[in-house]
């Protein structure tokens, strides 16, 4: 059951000088850093004020920034996925994000699918993440 799991190696927001790294939890025996679409929201392994300072931040900074996680990927290439963070900010009103502290679970939950298409190889034990392609209404409200 492995094809489900993700090795996290950090979360960055760089227009605010955020980096957090060092996630031992998600090694692939521990299990806590996955992917699921079962689940209706998005965990992040960060402080609850690190996570209110990014997420409730100024407005023209929501507008302009995205968190990049940063995932190992096969042969320790890295993915980065990049998530808005006007986006996550209303994901996280609604009570779609939460923060688990540094030591806590990372998991992307339903949520992800609004910006990813997710493909599961259970052959390979890999999931892809592929660029889920906006709508001009949604690209024009984020811009």
């Amino acid at each position: 059951m492995y094809w489900y799991l993700l090795n996290l190696t950090s979360i960055r927001v760089p227009g605010l000088n955020i980096t957090q790294n060092g996630f031992s939890q998600c090694n692939k025996k521990c299990g806590k850093c996955y992917t699921d679409s079962g689940s209706s929201w998005i965990s992040l392994p960060l402080p609850e004020s690190q996570c209110n300072d990014i997420l409730s931040g100024k407005s023209d900074v929501l507008k302009k920034e995205s968190m990049l996680l940063d995932i190992e990927g096969v042969n320790g290439t890295t993915i980065t996925l990049s998530l808005p963070l006007l986006w996550l900010s209303e994901q996280f009103l609604f009570g779609h994000v939460v923060c688990t502290g540094t030591s806590g679970i990372f998991m992307l939950g339903f949520p992800i699918f609004q910006y990813y298409y997710l493909a599961y190889d259970m052959g390979s034990n890999t999931v892809t993440f592929v660029d889920l392609p906006l709508s001009n209404e949604t690209q024009a409200f984020i811009d």
